[in-house]
């Protein structure tokens, strides 16, 4: 292919410098930073772009693997600002050896000269030259090839997969014409950026995630446990100040033991490389919980007897091995100190144990720095499916080099957070008990009684918001709650079906065991607006939701919905 351009520069630069930039790169220009900006243009052609962005104010380094394209454009545009590079995808080292770090990369009509073999590691190498709130712009040619250059299929969907794998999100994807008029070329642009609220706490989560040297899936479980904390546990914070949030320590190894009894009981999975040792967790009270769901591991759960001895002591094994290994080993970058402080307690098991947030302090507790649990807060849906694929590839590593091959699905599976129909089967359940004592169970969001064909509604989609807790589960007419799928109940509705809601606590949760753990569950996953908030009254648990359906909207821009007519 280089033969290709080497041959044809003359030609193919003057074909490049008719068509203007600003028409080229109309649906994405807007997000151009208005002050001076570094750029780095990866296969910069004739140099047509370089030299916009240099007329604009911008600094730019323009990398151009063909010598002949590039003498070309250098005495087009000749531009101090322009600094050119021979180097070429998907290593980077030229680029690499300037030290520097973009506000914007853009590949304009490179990407299907990429194998497909290379396109992971070249997005990876392009993602780590971007500043936070830096955007990687990629033009895809769609249609057949011209002539002897080799072109490889792409797609927008390859694109969005490797920006979730690697903690950026797509900002825009855009259809768009072919400016230069030929039969059959289309072309698609998508634009990736890397997050940044402005206080260095989604680049401190990103480096932890991707770059961080790791000796097993502690890490990355940490962080997936304290941002399902961070994003449906509010109600357990023990206290906020202007430098930590401070949770019980027992709540996080709670979710840590949930999670690996998913992967080490139930799957087998391996979470260091084979014969590193055992796992710190792994002992006998651990793998006495294997008959136990990780569903029912949970806020608001009770256990007795033998039971909730061992699942004391677990959370004891488990709090010390996260003491010891990634809240010690997870340090600020260049630095020895440690991200997340925190302190044990002596915990002593007993023959009952409630998953409050009383019996979860009684571990010690757990410190996580504001402005980190902020951006856990705000972008979980963005950071956990960087975290889920980082860990996945890392289990996939350890099984290859124990000579064990799974399919990949296997190991997402495994790392689901819930299993959703076993939950709601417990609602059913309920209703079903209700209606043969004669009473009428009516759906929540129409008023009108249920007959046979009804479902169990997660109020908040579980798509976006997994929780299963007994207030966000209501019983619906299965056509409205087909028609309501994953959106979100706008704020009128939520008031039109408010009296049916409380209803339907009322009468659904009323039996022994059931309340308590209604408000334990509540009070552990939704947001406490002021200290007044966290009385044991339903219409308090109400205002909560409320507050609770703002947050998805402005953290999730859900879709709204209502019911129809």
């Amino acid at each position: 292919m280089s033969d290709y351009y080497s041959r044809y520069a003359e030609i193919l630069a003057e074909r490049y410098e008719k068509v203007p930039t600003d028409r080229v790169h109309q649906t994405w220009l807007h997000l151009l930073p208005r002050t001076k900006a570094n750029v780095l243009d990866v296969g910069a052609g004739s140099g047509r772009d370089a030299g916009f962005f240099a007329r604009l104010g911008h600094e730019i380094v323009a990398v151009e693997p063909c010598s002949e394209l590039r003498d070309i454009a250098q005495r087009l545009h000749p531009e101090a600002a322009i600094t050119w590079l021979n180097d070429r995808l998907p290593s980077l080292k030229a680029v690499y050896a300037l030290n520097l770090r973009f506000d914007l990369i853009l590949l304009s009509a490179v990407w299907m000269h990429v194998p497909a073999t290379s396109r992971e590691r070249a997005f990876r190498k392009l993602l780590g030259l971007l500043k936070p709130g830096g955007i990687l712009v990629l033009t895809l040619r769609q249609g057949p090839d011209p002539d002897e250059r080799q072109m490889y299929p792409v797609s927008s969907e390859e694109l969005r997969h490797f920006a979730a794998q690697f903690a950026a999100e797509v900002v825009i994807q855009a259809k768009q014409r072919d400016e230069m008029g030929r039969p059959g070329i289309d072309w698609e642009v998508v634009v990736c950026r890397i997050p940044d609220d402005g206080t260095g706490a989604l680049p401190l989560l990103r480096h932890i995630i991707i770059n961080d040297p790791k000796s097993s899936t502690y890490k990355l479980a940490l962080l997936r446990i304290l941002l399902r904390i961070a994003d449906g546990a509010q109600g357990v914070v023990l206290e906020r100040t202007e430098d930590f949030v401070t949770l019980p320590f027992g709540l996080v190894a709670l979710y840590w033991v949930k999670i690996f009894k998913s992967l080490v009981l139930d799957n087998e999975f391996f979470q260091q490389p084979a014969g590193s040792g055992n796992l710190g967790f792994d002992r006998a009270a651990f793998r006495a919980l294997k008959d136990i769901s990780s569903n029912d591991l949970r806020i608001g759960s009770r256990f007795d007897g033998e039971i909730a001895r061992n699942l004391a002591m677990a959370l004891r094994d488990a709090r010390n091995t996260i003491k010891k290994m990634p809240a010690f080993y997870t340090k600020y970058p260049g630095s020895s100190e440690p991200v997340f402080p925190c302190t044990v307690a002596a915990a002593k098991a007993a023959d009952t144990m409630s998953l409050d947030k009383e019996s979860l302090s009684a571990f010690g507790t757990f410190q996580v720095p504001t402005h980190l649990w902020d951006a856990m807060t705000s972008y979980a849906c963005w950071i956990e499916p960087a975290i889920v694929s980082e860990w996945a590839k890392l289990m996939v590593g350890y099984d290859q080099r124990a000579g064990k091959e799974r399919p990949l699905d296997h190991y997402y599976e495994g790392l689901k957070w819930l299993d959703e129909q076993r939950n709601t089967k417990e609602i059913r359940e309920i209703v079903e008990r209700l209606r043969n004592k004669g009473k009428a169970v009516f759906c929540t969001w129409t008023g009108k009684k249920l007959r046979d064909r009804y479902d169990i509604d997660h109020c908040f989609p579980f798509a976006y918001w997994p929780n299963n807790d007994l207030w966000n589960l209501l019983p619906t007419d299965a056509r409205v709650n087909s028609a309501k799928s994953n959106r979100l109940p706008t704020a009128e509705m939520l008031e039109r079906a408010k009296d049916r809601i409380l209803e339907w606590w009322d009468i659904g949760y009323a039996a022994p065991g059931y309340s308590e753990r209604f408000m334990t569950e509540a009070n552990a996953s939704l947001p406490v607006i002021d200290r007044f908030d966290l009385g044991n009254d339903l219409e308090c648990v109400f205002s909560r939701v409320r507050h609770q359906r703002v947050r998805l909207k402005s953290f999730q821009q859900l879709a709204d919905w209502e019911v129809a007519g």
